[in-house]
């Protein structure tokens, strides 16, 4: 299908630049008059859902959803041009599936009702990662602590200000070892390799690898971070809790918002409050062996209900809701199990809520 693009930066308020394109659909609208279906799935809002909706206006028994791939994070500091659109646009849609909870709130101050907004969270493959053993509940104390970063290389994901507070906790630490793997590449690996490291920090740069590879990665790791000062989601997440392995999370990504609970499947820190990543990173490095395992397979049977099929099942069960149809989500029962607290009983969490948001 036929578009222009348009290469723009964006300077978001948290401080970073964001690289992205502005893409005008040419085709769409023509591609729509020919399509015979009555139910467009439609990804964001912005010209390609403006076609769309105009579509569903002349059609009767047509159904439009929207999938809108955003958080409070991701939309701060937008424009007045692209704010009227979306008011706009969210008038004539049917449905709006949005990956979380910070996202569902953003659109409701934008006029959606709570009614027409539902959730799609992203799944990944997480067989391809379930193979890998359990964290052992006694470790070797020997060996370093082995945090692994897998993404992206750039300044959106927040890893040089999380290595300066991570290598000041470690010099404080000067009996404690840790090393950083990154996996992926980037315009930000030059800054990472001049952060001042302690000699108990190491950090090793792996680039970008085959996606085959990845597993292997977790399987090697005590530790997964996420750092992001502003994600829409962040599949290394749900990556790294298939794999069994905690999560040190920034509550910017939406999937450390959703998925992570602290003390429970991990620790969750506030990139713009540092207060509280120096405290999430304290809390991880008095960290057990046994409590890591414990927090790792919390987290697996998180992941367990994120899977490819249960998220498409959300898309069907969307189109359901527009024709006032029951759920065929019904008919499937959960895939988790109670998860408790390392910190105790009273803190026992049941694997709902923010980690198992609703259709």
């Amino acid at each position: 299908m036929p578009s222009l693009q348009i290469a723009r930066v964006r300077h978001h308020p948290a401080g970073y630049d964001e690289k992205f394109e502005l893409h005008v659909p040419l085709g769409t609208l023509g591609a729509l008059l020919r399509e015979e279906s009555c139910n467009v799935f439609s990804v964001e809002l912005g010209l390609r859902t403006a076609f769309a909706a105009l579509w569903r206006k002349f059609g009767r028994n047509r159904r439009l959803i929207v999938h809108a791939d955003l958080s409070e994070a991701t939309e701060r500091g937008r424009g007045y041009a692209r704010l009227l659109l979306r008011r706009l646009l969210l008038r004539h849609v049917d449905r709006v599936l949005v990956n979380g909870a910070s996202g569902a709130r953003y659109l409701q101050t934008l006029g959606c009702p709570p009614d027409r907004i539902g959730r799609l969270p992203y799944a990944s493959d997480i067989a391809h990662f379930q193979w890998i053993p359990d964290l052992p509940a006694h470790a070797d104390n020997e060996g370093p602590l082995r945090l692994l970063y897998v993404g992206r290389l750039v300044e959106v994901k927040g890893l040089v200000p999380f290595l300066d507070r991570l290598a000041n906790a470690l010099r404080a630490r000067p009996r404690q070892r840790v090393s950083l793997t990154l996996v992926g590449d980037g315009d930000l690996a030059a800054a990472i390799d001049a952060v001042d490291c302690p000699a108990n920090l190491t950090v090793q740069r792996i680039g970008a690898i085959p996606y085959e590879q990845v597993p292997d990665h977790y399987a090697r790791a005590d530790v997964v971070v996420m750092p992001s000062l502003g994600d829409t989601w962040g599949l290394c997440v749900n990556e790294a809790m298939a794999s069994g392995r905690p999560v040190l999370g920034s509550v910017g990504a939406q999937a450390v918002d959703e998925l992570v609970i602290d003390g429970v499947t991990g620790w969750r820190f506030d990139m713009q409050a540092p207060l509280t990543l120096d405290n999430a990173i304290a809390r991880m490095l008095a960290s057990t062996p046994a409590e890591r395992a414990a927090l790792g397979r919390n987290a697996r049977r998180t992941a367990a209900d994120f899977s490819p099929e249960r998220i498409a099942v959300r898309i069907i069960d969307a189109f359901q809701h527009t024709r006032g149809l029951p759920p065929i989500s019904e008919a499937i029962p959960p895939a988790t199990e109670p998860a408790v607290s390392v910190a105790g009983p009273r803190r026992a969490a049941r694997l709902s809520g923010s980690a198992r948001p609703p259709t």
